[in-house]
């Protein structure tokens, strides 16, 4: 549509993010998991090699959670997960390289249920067929 370019999303991500506390009587490990997004974005064309673009969505993940305690010379281990839903924005920047070639850049911001946000900048080289 003339420089306006819209385009819908799906993607599916995995993380290596963990955060361990030691705390009194053992050790508590936080993780993250998968994450699948579906949404859409609104991109401009700004001069005749770069796009900028806005994106909005919905995002599910999955946390999990691993507790390992010392009681009396007793080691127990509770594990558990939970996905979380919510929402996602995002802006980005492309630049054509070539016609079949890109450089992106981007910045996303995902708030999900039970108070819980991730903030992630991507870099990435794509290919248009």
């Amino acid at each position: 549509m003339g420089d306006l370019r819209l385009a819908p999303e799906a993607e599916v991500t995995g993380t290596t993010q963990k955060s361990c506390f030691t705390q009194a009587n053992g050790r508590l490990c936080e993780r993250g998991d998968r994450d699948f997004y579906v949404g859409g974005r609104i991109g401009y064309v700004a001069a005749p090699r770069v796009l900028v673009y806005g994106k909005a969505g919905y995002t599910n993940a999955r946390f999990g959670d691993r507790l390992t305690s010392t009681n009396a010379g007793a080691v127990t281990t509770i594990e558990s997960h939970d996905d979380r839903s919510g929402f996602r924005l995002g802006a980005g920047v492309e630049y054509d390289v070539t016609r079949q070639f890109f450089l992106t850049s981007e910045y996303r911001y995902s708030n999900y249920s039970g108070g819980f946000s991730r903030n992630q900048v991507l870099g990435g080289v794509g290919f248009r067929f």
